[in-house]
């Protein structure tokens, strides 16, 4: 390994570290952080892991998941997409969204990808989208609004 790719290695585990700790004080802003604690030191074991934990928002996700003991795998290969979270014993596939999709085009072409992902993932499964302000504003309301969202679409059918 070169040396230059040691030290990106090394600053991108800090930059995880520091993504880590944002996520523990807006947790704490919220609800007491104890219950958290088995979450945070599995994160802390496998912060290094290529590709995961690309936000604050999924930390805290993360974490929440763990808390509850929700199965879950993270940023999962699907074709040419990568899903954040999948969550087989809900039958859904989970991602974390920065900002709202604008325009025509956009939601076309998410609608088809959800499609995509959620027919390779197989019956029943489902695609949700939680934004971060909502993880951000208040993150033990995830499970809940997942069971909501994913209730509501089924009773549709």
């Amino acid at each position: 390994k070169s040396r230059f790719a040691e030290l990106s290695k090394d600053e991108n585990v800090i930059a995880k570290e520091k993504r880590l700790q944002r996520a523990v004080n807006r947790i704490k802003k919220v609800t007491n952080i104890a219950p958290y604690s088995s979450g945070i030191r599995w994160i802390e074991k496998n912060i290094s892991h290529k590709g995961w934990f690309q936000s604050t928002e999924e930390i805290m996700v993360a974490l929440e998941l763990i808390r509850h003991k929700v199965k879950a795998y993270h940023q999962v290969k699907i074709f040419d997409f990568t899903v954040d979270f999948v969550l087989p014993e809900l039958k859904v596939a989970l991602e974390v969204d920065g900002a709202i999709y604008h325009g025509k085009d956009k939601v076309q072409k998410s609608a088809l990808r959800d499609e995509v992902i959620a027919d390779k993932l197989g019956e029943g499964y489902e695609v949700v989208h939680i934004r971060t302000d909502n993880i951000n504003t208040n993150i033990t309301k995830l499970l809940p609004a997942i069971k909501a969202v994913v209730r509501r679409r089924r009773c549709k059918y």
